[in-house]
């Protein structure tokens, strides 16, 4: 014979900024790692009618329009076959960038267009510019929440979302890294960076406006980032948490999409500026000062929010203290004093509340097991008890520990006589009578459910009586079914109309008796699917006994 439980909870160079000429720019020598051709690591003088090489591999591309100080910069990495344009430009640019891409390579080895956000001034040459590449593998790199506005340019590529790619793309052997920026300016943007040249493609942050533009940023840049980014970022604790992000990197060159582009030297002298910058709304003085006094209300709130957490988790510990009281009281009375070699018994009890006190797991509930071998008249019975006390946690513990010490009351009593002087059956009426007196004591403030049964050691005699508590069920010959057919009486400490109602059955050898508390009455079937399958057929555990061939243990690991 089998007594089972509940089983709820079983639930991150050196130069001069030089000045623009019609035909090109001046530039001092700079000291850069070696590099060939038109280059900023190469030599002093550079051909702005061709593509510029900023970084081993990386070039920027754009073109220098006349008495406009917003400058817009795509940039193109040379990767082979896995080339990659970034922020490729309006139509006002198109053919120049196409004409300088051309010089860096076939426009079909372009694999990935980078659209750090959706504004025309870098996507609206797109849909001109995969006709050209013409390739069915070609994708646009952007953020999901941009995806679903750049496609209004008529774009027919596939979309690469970062967010749903770990962040990251390799492109052949080149990994790129995407740092999400929301708001700075557009809700999905964001940067990328190079891992191979320590170059960060920071769209809009950094960003500057210059009437007399320069393409290297020089020790007085910071000027021109405070205008754009007066007029373009939302606040400082906005632009603060993209700079927290770019600072942590480490980067030799900043290549953003507007101003100039900015060497190590110069980062983060700028960024440290840039955290105290007032920018979008804080430039309208009322709102700093109602946004003043909003924080100030936070913070006060927070405040309030720390000393009430503070004494919840007081509270809470006090709780768990109790808990824990409880648990001690609770487990000398959970015995299995059964013996018996011809009528075994096994126990399995998890409680639904769990808890952690002192650094250690506990649980706490209103289940309770109990056995132990009677002698009546000579004859060796095995006696079992399952239950459950109504309630949640404390107030079902509570029913717990009257029912055990009822049930280990009475054991004590009888422990000194060799054989107890009743019928199996008297004694059976006069233990219910015992326990039904105390619970009613309780005015239905406590009640009880449970199996009471005794076994007959040698003849295999089953009496029992069924309080309100889910039928016993028998494993018999590979299958399972329910003793009871229907409801014989009510919980103890419940006043009742059917008083007591003993039952009988006789058991086989090989039987196997499973008494088990009132379950999970909202079982999923399909836990992780759309829609819940909750379980109605109450039958359900016969099938489960019978797979698990009637073992206890086997049976709960189902489950």
């Amino acid at each position: 014979m089998v007594v089972g439980a509940h089983l709820t909870a079983v639930t991150g160079i050196s130069v001069s900024s030089p000045r623009l000429r019609r035909k090109g720019w001046l530039m001092p020598e700079l000291h850069y790692p070696s590099a060939t051709g038109n280059s900023i690591l190469s030599q002093s003088e550079l051909d702005f009618s061709r593509p510029v090489e900023i970084a081993p591999g990386v070039f920027w591309v754009g073109i220098y329009l006349e008495n406009d100080p917003f400058q817009c910069h795509p940039y193109f990495i040379n990767n082979g076959s896995e080339s990659i344009l970034i922020d490729p430009g309006s139509m006002l640019q198109r053919e120049d960038i196409i004409r300088k891409i051309e010089m860096a390579c076939d426009l079909k080895d372009v694999k990935y267009i980078i659209l750090h956000h959706q504004d025309p001034d870098l996507c609206a040459a797109v849909p001109y510019l995969e006709k050209l590449i013409d390739r069915d593998d070609l994708q646009i790199v952007t953020h999901s929440r941009m995806s679903v506005l750049i496609k209004h340019y008529g774009l027919r590529s596939s979309y690469y979302n970062i967010d749903e790619n770990d962040f990251q793309l390799m492109a052949g052997s080149r990994l790129l890294h995407f740092y999400t920026t929301p708001y700075c300016h557009s809700p999905g943007a964001f940067v990328t960076y190079d891992q191979s040249t320590k170059v960060l493609f920071s769209g809009d942050i950094f960003g500057g406006l210059e009437d007399s533009w320069q393409f290297l940023a020089d020790e007085h840049y910071f000027a021109h980032i405070e205008g754009f980014h007066m007029a373009y970022m939302p606040s400082r604790d906005i632009l603060n948490y993209a700079l927290r992000k770019i600072e942590s990197l480490d980067i030799d060159l900043i290549a953003p999409q507007h101003g100039s582009i900015i060497q190590r030297k110069y980062i983060s002298g700028l960024i440290e500026k840039m955290k105290q910058m007032e920018c979008g709304l804080y430039i309208d003085r009322k709102y700093s000062q109602d946004l003043m006094r909003t924080i100030e209300k936070l913070n006060n709130l927070q405040t309030e929010f720390e000393v009430s957490l503070d004494e919840i988790k007081k509270l809470k510990r006090n709780q768990d203290g109790d808990y824990f009281l409880t648990t001690l009281l609770m487990k000398p009375l959970m015995n299995e004093w059964n013996l018996s070699t011809k009528v075994t018994t096994d126990c399995v009890l998890i409680q639904k509340k769990a808890f952690l006190f002192k650094e250690r797991f506990q649980h706490l509930g209103g289940d309770f097991n109990m056995t132990g071998q009677l002698n009546f008249a000579g004859q060796n019975y095995v006696m079992f008890f399952n239950g459950d006390g109504m309630g949640k946690s404390m107030q079902g513990a509570g029913g717990a520990l009257v029912m055990g010490t009822v049930l280990n009351s009475l054991f004590s009593r009888i422990s000194g006589q060799t054989t107890i002087g009743i019928s199996p059956e008297a004694w059976m009426e006069e233990t219910y009578g015992e326990i039904q007196t105390l619970f009613l004591s309780f005015d239905g403030a406590m009640m009880f459910s449970g199996i009471l049964g005794l076994v007959n050691e040698e003849s295999g005699d089953l009496i029992y009586i069924n309080a309100e508590h889910p039928f016993l069920v028998l494993y018999r010959d590979g299958r399972a079914r329910f003793l009871d057919s229907e409801l014989t009486m009510r919980k103890f400490g419940c006043p009742s109309e059917l008083g007591f109602q003993l039952q009988r059955f006789q058991l086989r050898p090989g039987d196997v008796l499973l008494a088990g508390s009132d379950g999970k009455d909202d079982l999923n079937l399909k836990p992780g699917a759309a829609q819940p399958e909750i379980n109605f057929d109450y039958s359900l555990i016969l099938g489960l006994i019978e797979r698990s061939e009637g073992k206890l243990k086997k049976l709960v690991k189902s489950l």
